[in-house]
C-alpha cells in the first residue's frame, strides 16, 4: 500500500487550515500542508505505523502533525484520510 485518498470532510480540513493560516502567512499555509501530505504519504506506506483509535471509532487510526491530528482507515489499496483536527478541538465528538 503507498497512496493516500483524502476523503471529503478532510478536503474541507485541509481547506479550512489552509485558509486559517494563509490570513496571517500564506507561505506558512502552504508548507503545512505539504508537511500534512508528505505524512500522509509516509503513513500510506506504513498504515500499521499510526496509532489505534479503536477508542473512538473500530479501524481508526491516527498521526499528528505539529498541531493537528489526521485520521485515517486502512483500506485495500490506499489509506483513506478521515479528518485532519487541530488537536484543541473536541475530536471525540466530531470523529466518534
Amino acid at each position: 500500500m503507498s497512496r493516500f485518498r483524502l476523503l471529503p470532510a478532510a478536503l474541507a480540513d485541509l481547506a479550512e487550515i489552509r485558509d486559517y493560516i494563509a490570513e496571517h502567512n500564506p507561505a506558512a499555509a502552504a508548507a503545512m500542508l505539504e508537511r500534512i501530505e508528505d505524512r500522509c504519504r509516509f503513513f500510506a506506506r506504513f498504515p500499521g505505523a499510526g496509532r489505534n483509535r479503536a477508542d473512538i471509532r473500530p479501524g481508526l487510526h491516527s498521526f499528528v502533525v505539529g498541531r493537528h491530528v489526521v485520521f485515517y482507515r486502512r483500506g485495500e489499496a490506499a489509506i483513506d484520510i478521515v479528518r485532519v483536527l487541530h488537536r484543541a478541538r473536541d475530536i471525540e465528538a466530531i470523529v466518534g
